[in-house]
């Protein structure tokens, strides 16, 4: 691989993706709570496994390593960083009395060792993608719905949340092949950016007093 091969919209996406670490950690220096530490840190996964994409298609990148292992293991982290995060949410909106052991909401770090198992099949890695991504899509819609009915400073984070649901839903579509991926990266690109935002102006509206 060479640089002509490069997916300039990954590197739009990794630029844009500085904003997101950044916005997430302020979250995180304002309410210091885990989910919002899950959230910064699968931010951090998130720009690394694109970096990673763009790192391949250098030369200096090692030969003996397999690019799409690494790439894998990063977007792996990203996924249960995030569904450990939602499951926190999950677990703290309960009663004291009826909450699960805090350690069961680790649980989806094991999807790490478990997908790369099965990396090398691109169909199967594809379908556990798509599997592992909807399903926190939809806690994340259970979750931020739920905090829009009593708090309407939420609906835009649930904005962010469709958009990317509609993302990953372009390959269904019959989109010309030339444009598909820039609409792909568009739409993650504005879920990113309006997530992030609209999260950050909630906590900063709520703690920074």
């Amino acid at each position: 691989m060479d640089i002509q091969d490069l997916d300039w919209g990954i590197v739009a996406l990794a630029v844009i993706s500085t904003y997101v670490v950044a916005s997430l950690d302020t979250v995180r220096k304002l309410h210091p709570v885990l989910e919002n530490r899950m959230y910064f840190q699968a931010s951090i996964w998130f720009i690394l496994s694109l970096i990673s994409r763009v790192l391949v298609v250098l030369p200096f990148w090692p030969d003996f390593i397999d690019p799409s292992y690494v790439t894998d293991t990063f977007i792996m982290l990203t996924i249960s960083s995030l569904l450990v995060g939602l499951a926190i949410v999950v677990r703290e909106s309960k009663p004291i009395v009826s909450r699960f052991p805090l350690a069961l909401a680790f649980t989806p770090f094991m999807l790490v060792p478990a997908h790369l198992l099965v990396s090398h099949t691109f169909v199967l890695k594809q379908i556990l993608y798509d599997i592992y991504a909807f399903g926190g899509i939809i806690v994340g819609l259970l979750i931020y719905g739920l905090k829009t009915s009593t708090d309407r400073r939420y609906q835009f984070v649930l904005v962010g949340i469709i958009l990317f649901a509609v993302s990953l839903t372009l390959k269904w579509f019959p989109i010309p092949r030339s444009i598909a991926p820039w609409i792909h990266w568009s739409l993650v690109a504005t879920s990113l950016i309006v997530t992030t935002r609209s999260y950050k102006s909630i906590i900063r509206q709520i703690y920074s007093n």
